[in-house]
């Protein structure tokens, strides 16, 4: 991607429990400045859900994801997902 803030939008798909989990990691030149990278989203049968986390891309060259962490909410931890 080209230095530059951008939005991206996650939209989750009908599930027989109405029940998702997401979570999204980026390399170190993309700073998130608002939106959930993590979450657990209970939604009415027949719904879908959506997202948007808005993004700060740098030009430097990405590594590979960082901080990769997921917070759970019902445990207030924060769990690892990914790691180098």
């Amino acid at each position: 991607m080209t230095s530059n803030e951008v939005n991206l939008e996650f939209k989750g798909i009908t599930v027989p429990d109405s029940r998702a989990t997401y979570y999204v990691c980026f390399s170190n030149n993309v700073k998130v400045l608002s939106g959930q990278t993590s979450a657990k989203v209970d939604f009415n049968p027949g719904e879908q859900f959506s997202t948007i986390l808005t993004m700060k891309v740098d030009s430097a060259e990405p590594s590979s994801p960082v901080d990769c962490n997921y917070f759970d909410p019902i445990t207030n931890k924060v769990k690892i997902l990914w790691q180098e």
